[in-house]
């Protein structure tokens, strides 16, 4: 996979339009994450894992606090998908919204700092 290819496959939430993002869609961002993750990270055993991942995980990490849960995405997703519509403070709603636009940055960076299809041929 290379990194030119990301920007053709990003979910409409890796471009900004989180800031008016539903609950439901960031239930969707976070039980979507695995997936993300694995697509952008590859196939790179033997690889270093990208320093962004801590990032990622730091962000996953503040996610749980606000929602007293686990930094699992399912158990996230979950825990959003638990509030009912008319029970969400804005200003958590808010947090959750801005971590989950700098999970689809972190993605991004974690898929361009991965290793490349030129690498297997060494």
């Amino acid at each position: 996979m290379t990194s030119s290819t990301v920007p053709d496959r990003a979910a409409k939430w890796q471009h900004g339009d989180m800031t008016t993002a539903s609950p439901g869609d960031l239930s969707v961002v976070f039980r979507s994450l695995p997936r993300r993750f694995r697509e952008a990270h590859g196939d790179a055993s033997g690889h270093p894992v990208p320093a962004a991942t801590n990032e990622l995980d730091e962000r996953l990490a503040e996610a749980g606090q606000l929602l007293a849960t686990s930094k699992d995405p399912v158990a996230l997703a979950d825990a959003v998908a638990a509030v009912p519509p008319d029970e969400w403070n804005d200003a958590t709603l808010a947090r959750l919204r801005e971590i989950a636009l700098d999970l689809g940055r972190l993605l991004r960076q974690i898929s361009a700092d991965g290793p490349s299809d030129d690498d297997d041929d060494r």
